[in-house]
């Protein structure tokens, strides 16, 4: 039930577009560095939202939201510019218990474990904050910090 919560929250931005900004790493080398950050709620169906994920001019990321019998997924679909498939794409994982109306962790699954071995221990956190008006991205591997991004929700 909190899984179907967070996704119908989620829903609420269909057609929306969020600005944001890289938080963590600060290193000015990332390839993220001091780009705008845009995500899109392109489409959303009864079980899957799409959000592609511009950084910058590049177009190549979505993130795919799936809620099905099996349970809440995030899946990262990575393309080059004519649309076709990254040699790394569709990796990621399943949420995990520790997740409410607001915050969904995703474990790495199985096939994000063979496909990325050293990113056997990923786990996504994406935050809707209502009283901050945010919406956060983040990635840890090995309990660490390794990305993080803020999107600005769109005040009604």
């Amino acid at each position: 039930m909190v899984k179907s919560n967070f996704f119908a929250n989620l829903s609420l931005f269909c057609g929306q577009s969020l600005t944001g900004k890289t938080l963590y790493p600060q290193d000015p080398a990332h390839s993220f560095a001091n780009k705008v950050l845009i995500i899109h709620f392109a489409s959303c169906e009864q079980s899957t939202i799409k959000v592609p994920f511009k950084v910058g001019n590049d177009n190549s990321r979505t993130w795919i939201f799936s809620l099905s019998e099996k349970g809440f997924s995030l899946k990262h679909d990575h393309r080059h510019s004519d649309g076709t498939p990254d040699e790394l794409t569709m990796y990621g994982g399943w949420a995990n218990q520790k997740g409410n109306q607001f915050t969904q962790y995703f474990a790495a699954d199985s096939e994000t474990k063979k496909m990325l071995p050293e990113a056997s221990t990923n786990v996504w956190q994406v935050t809707i904050d209502p009283e901050k008006q945010t919406l956060i991205y983040a990635l840890k591997r090995h309990e660490k910090p390794r990305y993080e991004a803020v999107f600005q929700l769109v005040k009604p």
